[in-house]
């Protein structure tokens, strides 16, 4: 994303120098005509025509491109917010599940890192106990949650989150 805001920021630059030099060059043409009193041939008059045209260009696609970012870093604060609220409910949900089914602090610890997706080596890793014990709280937990797998322990979660979801 950063590489796409610089690219987007030197091509502003670029749009900017360029309506600079254009706006330059028909002020120094127009002045040096005027000061001439010459009038401008058919050729020059297309030709100053055009300058102020890609400048208007020019200055219509900066405010264009301007307006755009905005947008999309709006859109993007919203996601973010929008993300982290999902994530705060997902987690209060789980809290609440756990406590319906009277988890210990232990298996409530374990309960999150099924649901993280650790297997139960990984947990005992992580946790410093020997796969024996993760094996037994994990039996546990599932006979207070009432599943007989992850997977329908995960869908309890995912079924009611879902359904909180389209709720809202």
């Amino acid at each position: 994303m950063q590489n796409k805001k610089g690219f987007i920021l030197v091509s502003l630059g670029l749009m900017l120098v360029s309506s600079i030099f254009f706006i330059l060059d028909v002020v120094a043409d127009l002045s040096d005509h005027l000061a001439a009193g010459i009038s401008y041939s058919q050729v020059e008059l297309v030709h100053l025509i055009f300058e102020i045209t890609a400048v208007l260009a020019l200055i219509l696609g900066m405010v264009q491109m301007v307006m755009h970012l905005r947008g999309l870093e709006r859109l993007s604060d919203a996601q973010a917010a929008s993300l982290h609220h999902l994530r705060e409910d997902f987690d209060a949900l789980i809290r609440q599940k756990f406590g319906d089914w009277g988890l210990s602090k232990t298996e409530a610890d374990i309960g999150l890192l099924i649901v993280r997706g650790l297997n139960n080596e990984e947990i005992a890793n992580l946790r410093g106990v020997k796969l024996g014990t993760i094996k037994s709280q994990t039996h546990s937990l599932m006979g207070k949650a009432g599943v007989k797998s992850r997977v329908e322990l995960l869908s309890l979660f995912v079924d009611e989150f879902i359904d909180i979801g389209a709720t809202k």
